[in-house]
């Protein structure tokens, strides 16, 4: 699937179905694990979040914390209800709150993190 457009999590579904490659009738649960395993799929090819597909109910998709009781400002939200499916994927994936800071991003806090994250920021856009 090519696109020069933003696509969501139920665009891929129904592009998939199209293609014959997914036969999900009416079964409403069969779309869900669908999408669910869309889910799953843009995380093993982004690597932004772990898909967490047993601790809640299989109409919400979710994501493992992985970062202990402070959050900062990545992982706000651990779950979605399925509905967000519908939304384009970076409107559902900032749903989750931040999984990569911007290119313009201020860290708040202290001096010694601010500098640090100033000189990787730096390495890192080095070609």
């Amino acid at each position: 699937m090519t696109t020069n457009t933003s696509v969501s999590i139920e665009d891929i579904v129904a592009h998939l179905q199209k293609s014959n490659l997914l036969q999900l009738g009416n079964d409403t649960e069969a779309l869900i694990n669908a999408k669910n395993l869309v889910f799953a799929v843009i995380r093993w090819q982004t690597m932004l979040y772990q898909a967490d597909m047993h601790s809640y109910p299989p109409d919400q998709l979710a994501i493992q914390s992985e970062m202990g009781i402070h959050q900062g400002q990545a992982h706000m939200f651990l779950k979605q209800n399925n509905s967000a499916c519908k939304k384009k994927l970076h409107e559902f994936l900032l749903g989750y709150g931040l999984l990569l800071p911007p290119a313009i991003f201020m860290v708040w806090g202290r001096l010694r993190i601010r500098k640090h994250f100033s000189s990787s920021r730096q390495f890192l856009q080095q070609p």
